[in-house]
C-alpha cells in the first residue's frame, strides 16, 4: 500500500497525514513550516519578494497489513516501513527536521536506535539524520535534522533505516498484549536557516507554544 500526502508550504506548520498505531498500527504525521524573510534591492530600499520555498512531501509503503490497512505483527518477520521525506528546494539555507514521539513501550539505546524489550521490535534512524535532543529515554520525543545549502533538494531520505523495523521469532501472545498501545508518531517540518545560529534555536521555534 503507498500512501502520498502533498501541501504547498505556508507559514505555520500544517499537519499533512496521521494514520492511528494501536497495538500494530504505526501513525505517521507530516507537516511543514517556514519563516520567510525580506530581501534587500541594490538601492538598500527593502522589497517585498518572498525567497521561493519548495514543497516536503512523505511517502510510505507498510508490509504486512491486513484487510483494514492494519499492520499484523508476525514473530520473526521483519515489518517494512518506508516512511521517506521529500524536499524540493529552497533560495535559502535549510533545516529539515524529523520530530519522532514514542510510546513509554519503547527505549531508546543510543541516539539512533530504539527498541522494546531489547529485541521484541527494534529500529534505527537512518543516515544523515543529525540527533538535535530527546525528552527521555523511554518514549518521549526525539528531534533530528538534515541541513540543506540553498538550492539543495532532499529525494526520498529514508526516516527509518532500510524502512524496516526487525521482529523477534520469539514474541508471544502475552507480549503482544504488553504492547498494546504501542505507537511510533513522526512529524517533518521545514524551516528556512537564516537567522538562526544552530539546528536547537531553529527547533525551538518551530516547537514554541
Amino acid at each position: 500500500m503507498a500512501i502520498q500526502h502533498k501541501r504547498r508550504i505556508v507559514n505555520l506548520p500544517i499537519i499533512i497525514a496521521a494514520i492511528l498505531f494501536c497495538l500494530t498500527l504505526i501513525s505517521i504525521h507530516l507537516s511543514s513550516s517556514l519563516y520567510a524573510r525580506y530581501s534587500s534591492s541594490a538601492n538598500d530600499s527593502d522589497t517585498t519578494r518572498v525567497i521561493r520555498f519548495g514543497d516536503i512531501t512523505l511517502t510510505e509503503f507498510t508490509s504486512p497489513i491486513d484487510a483494514s490497512g492494519n499492520l499484523v505483527i508476525i514473530p520473526g518477520v521483519t515489518i517494512q516501513k518506508d516512511a521517506q521525506v521529500s524536499f524540493t528546494g529552497s533560495e535559502a539555507m535549510t533545516y529539515i527536521f524529523v520530530e519522532v514521539s514514542l510510546s513509554s513501550h519503547w527505549q531508546m539505546t543510543d541516539n539512533q536506535n530504539f527498541s522494546i524489550n531489547d529485541t521484541h521490535l527494534q529500529w534505527q534512524i537512518a543516515n544523515g539524520w543529525e540527533h538535535v535532543t530527546s525528552s527521555s529515554s523511554e518514549g518521549g520525543k526525539h528531534i533530528y535534522c538534515i541541513t540543506l545549502a540553498p538550492n539543495e533538494t532532499l529525494t526520498n531520505h529514508d526516516i527509518l533505516s532500510g524502512g524496516e523495523i526487525a521482529v523477534s521469532p520469539y514474541i508471544t501472545a502475552t507480549d503482544l498484549a504488553e504492547m498494546h498501545g504501542v505507537y511510533i508518531h513522526l512529524r517533518a517540518f521545514a524551516i528556512q536557516g537564516n537567522g538562526f545560529d544552530s539546528e536547537a534555536e531553529a527547533w525551538a521555534a518551530i516547537s514554541a507554544p
